[in-house]
């Protein structure tokens, strides 16, 4: 047991809700836990230049500040117990968002002809520069990716969680591009939204039934719920993006985990029925309404132009946040 006027640290990442839970037991033996999550890897704790992200009162951070100065180059107060641990998370968050990006581009590079490393270092004095592109050559393990996308994940439910799908309304009918998640999924992730896409169409005066295509840019839940809704639809999915979803990489918490097991059998009753057209790659759907495969978010994710005369708008659902 901790003694009395003890300050306990706590470094690794966890949960915020894990930290402010266990931030109780030390205070019943008179001790005091504060976060001190590390950032910058072994390297810099090698040289005393972490970047420590702390989570309590300052009277607290005080008593430990020559401590983390031992280790540490920077040091940020982010708030109360937990907080610490957000900041750390989200850290982690843009930091496997910048190792995708960089592979994505660096590969990329590599099929267009360009030497990689000139590549690299060029892209290191751009805009574009990261921490992760900077280390890109350094030799790590990254088994801990898994955990702190899990953490990510469970703390995004925790908040208000929005989704988006659009109506394209042709000459030939109307299309949805993705549709909302159904009420099961939604209740298992404590997720309360307003209204369905069902009932925000009512508010334009459309029917499901009036709803001639759904495009799915992918399959998570949040994209691809409530197709038993639109019972006249022709859904238009990546042939890839369902071969991925139906794979063994399934086994893997992380892949599967935004998959909802029931909009995966809506997908395959609808293969069954005759009304999902599986693509295979860029397909024009309708005149001036097109796919474009980007991959990326998922092994399948398409995004999807329409062309208006002189104009054109771009739907990039997931690929890329505008």
């Amino acid at each position: 047991m901790a003694c009395r006027s003890y300050v306990v640290m706590r470094c690794s990442t966890v949960e915020s809700t894990t930290a402010m839970a266990l931030g109780e037991l030390p205070e019943k033996a008179g001790a005091v836990l504060v976060d001190a999550t590390l950032c910058l890897g072994e390297p810099a704790a090698e040289d005393a230049s972490m970047l420590i992200m702390c989570g309590r009162d300052d009277a607290a951070l005080d008593r430990i500040d020559p401590v983390l100065a031992t280790v540490g180059k920077d040091t940020y107060r982010l708030g109360g117990v937990g907080a610490g641990q957000i900041g750390k998370m989200l850290n982690n968050y843009l930091l496997w968002n910048s190792v995708v990006a960089n592979y994505g581009a660096l590969r990329l590079g590599g099929r267009l002809g360009l030497d990689l490393e000139a590549l690299r270092q060029s892209l290191m004095l751009s805009s574009g520069n990261n921490w992760a592109l900077e280390t890109w050559l350094r030799a790590r393990p990254m088994p801990w990716a898994e955990k702190d996308m899990r953490i990510v994940m469970q703390h995004a439910d925790l908040v208000d969680f929005s989704y988006s799908f659009w109506l394209v309304d042709h000459p030939r009918g109307l299309t949805l591009v993705d549709c909302d998640f159904h009420a099961p999924a939604a209740a298992r992730k404590s997720i309360v939204f307003e209204r369905t896409a069902v009932e925000a169409l009512a508010l334009l005066g459309i029917g499901p039934a009036e709803i001639n295509a759904v495009v799915l840019t992918h399959l998570h839940f949040d994209h691809a719920g409530s197709l038993p809704d639109f019972p006249e639809a022709t859904v238009y999915l990546q042939r890839g993006e369902l071969d991925y979803f139906s794979g063994r990489l399934m086994r893997f918490p992380l892949c599967a985990s935004g998959l909802d097991a029931e909009d995966l059998a809506a997908v395959r009753a609808l293969q069954q029925g005759g009304r999902l057209v599986l693509l295979r790659g860029d397909t024009q759907v309708l005149p001036g309404v097109r796919t474009h495969h980007v991959g990326g978010h998922t092994p399948g994710t398409q995004l999807v132009s329409v062309t208006d005369g002189p104009g054109r708008v771009v739907l990039t659902a997931d690929a890329a946040h505008l």
